[in-house]
């Protein structure tokens, strides 16, 4: 998971894979309480504290039917390397995708990450992970 000292707002680059957009590559911006309208409830407002934003580069970062993609920092060599969070919305507001922190939603589901490491032998045939 990714830690404060590992977020630089305007220099550190995250990437998501969501269902209407792809892959797609993002800047790590500053960290904001948003407020919507609930959609189904326009009366109703809903809060989301400490969110971080991301800026869209070349294209757009999130659109419609990417909801609950993960995002996650990108490493040296261009690979996600530790998680950001979850994207679920875009602000028109203010032209950026929010993304609720892992963090939170760890503490929330009382949720214990670990890496657990498994040795495979020479011999043993290994077959790629899907990522799609």
């Amino acid at each position: 998971m990714a830690e404060d000292r590992d977020l630089k707002p305007g220099e550190t680059l995250v990437v998501k894979t969501g269902r209407t957009t792809g892959h797609t590559t993002g800047l790590l911006d500053e960290r904001f309480s948003v407020s919507f309208p609930n959609p189904y409830n326009p009366a109703l407002i809903v809060s989301f504290n400490d969110c971080h934003f991301v800026d869209e580069l070349e294209t757009p970062f999130f659109e419609g039917g990417d909801s609950g993609s993960g995002v996650f920092l990108i490493d040296s060599e261009s690979q996600p390397c530790k998680a950001l969070g979850i994207a679920f919305a875009f602000s028109q507001v203010f032209q950026k995708t929010v993304v609720c922190d892992i963090r939170d939603v760890v503490d929330a589901f009382n949720v214990t990450v670990y890496k657990k490491h498994i040795q495979v032998s020479s011999d043993q045939e290994q077959e790629p992970m899907d990522i799609s």
